[in-house]
This record gives structure tokens, C-alpha cells and sequence, in this order.
């Protein structure tokens, strides 16, 4: 399965994300905690795609593999000890995707992020 996902800055999200975590994964995981896997999240954005310039060059948001992207996050996340498993990696994307359709602003994350 296909998955979209967009780039954007994660200090301005990373909050709002965290409050709407269910309350287990608020206990286990800090701001800082959601921080570093929302930016292992991007990194892996970023290092699917072959520059900056090829990022222009694509329809956004960009399509990844969702399970080759959980993979790689969990992987990471494991690299700077923090321990998660695969539905609260779940959970924590499907939050991040509500809260940024519902804010509508897909399009503007990588005038954001280029500027």
C-alpha cells in the first residue's frame, strides 16, 4: 500500500499532535520523544527522493511505502532508544495525518520548507 505524506515543520505541529495521542502513548512518549520520530519520518521523506530539486519536480504530497517507511522509522527510532512498535508508530502517523488534513495545508509545506 501507497502512502502520502508531506513535509513540514514539525515544531509547529508536534504539540498539537501530541494531545491527541491517546493517553497510553502520551505516558510513554515526551514532545521530544514524538519530535524525533516525526523527524525520522522526513528524513525518510527526503532520502526516497534524489535531491531537493527532485522533490520540485513531483506531485505533492509524495508517495512512499508505507510499510518500507514504518520499517525504517521503527528501525531509527530504535538508534536513538526510542522504543515504539508498529501500532503505536501507527497511531502516531494516523494522528499527524488527521491533524494536517484537517488544517488543509498540504500545499503549502514545501513552499514552507524551500524558502
Amino acid at each position: 500500500m501507497l502512502i502520502k505524506l508531506p513535509l513540514y515543520y514539525i515544531e509547529d505541529y508536534v504539540e498539537n499532535i501530541f494531545q491527541s495521542l491517546s493517553q497510553p502513548l502520551q505516558i510513554k512518549f515526551s514532545i521530544t520523544d514524538l519530535a524525533d520520530i516525526l523527524e525520522i519520518e522526513q528524513d525518510y521523506q527526503l532520502e526516497n527522493n534524489n535531491s531537493p530539486i527532485g522533490l520540485l519536480l513531483f506531485d505533492f504530497p509524495y508517495t512512499f511505502n508505507e510499510i518500507e517507511m514504518e520499517d525504517y522509522i521503527l528501525e531509527q527510532a530504535s538508534h536513538i532508544c526510542v522504543e515504539l512498535n508498529l501500532k503505536e508508530l501507527q497511531e502516531i502517523l494516523d494522528v499527524e495525518r488527521m491533524k494536517l488534513k484537517k488544517r488543509d495545508e498540504y500545499k503549502s509545506y514545501l513552499q514552507i520548507i524551500y524558502n
